[in-house]
């Protein structure tokens, strides 16, 4: 009965601030198939919350996502810019688990096809401490390249010191 719960807030979160025309159909047989993306979500937003509190982000609000998209990956990196942290869906995305690119650089997605011109934007935002939005062309697991949306912020704790960057991506066609 937990799971039903679980499913009910995360439907009431996401249509929460969209305007529905008509009624949406919620049953098993037919949403169950983002049952776990819902989940999936909830559980990242918790993880983001809890690491958020541990580094003491200085508005960790102002930085969250506002409304649910459940295609948009999260990747925290600390400031050496190695991921300490990315959201589930970063497979869909990427093809790679969320252990296999703790501990690494973003630069692990980059390959042949990426842009030395928009590498260098996002170098000199990451050193100017300030956001960013840029598409680039990355490479899944497999090899494959793929267009992505990057929207990058420096996070600051409660002190005003640079603790974490946050990036919000999506592939894009």
């Amino acid at each position: 009965m937990r799971e039903i719960s679980h499913y009910d807030k995360a439907i009431m979160a996401f249509f929460k601030n969209r305007k529905i025309t008509a009624a949406p159909l919620s049953s098993w047989d037919m949403s169950s198939v983002h049952f776990q993306l819902f989940r999936d979500y909830f559980k990242n937003e918790e993880e983001l919350k809890q690491l958020a509190k541990e580094v003491k982000w200085k508005n960790y609000k102002a930085i969250r996502p506002s409304n649910i998209d459940l295609d948009r990956v999260i990747v925290v990196t600390n400031t050496e810019l190695e991921i300490v942290y990315a959201t589930d869906n970063i497979k869909r995305m990427s093809g790679f688990e969320r252990d296999e690119v703790i501990g690494k650089k973003p630069s692990m997605f980059q390959g042949a096809l990426t842009s030395e011109s928009v590498k260098a934007r996002i170098r000199n935002s990451i050193i100017n401490e300030v956001t960013f939005e840029e598409t680039i062309t990355n490479y899944k697991k497999n090899g494959s390249p793929y267009s992505c949306w990057i929207k990058g912020e420096p996070i600051f704790n409660k002190k005003g010191k640079l603790v974490n960057f946050i990036a919000f991506e999506k592939e894009v066609a």
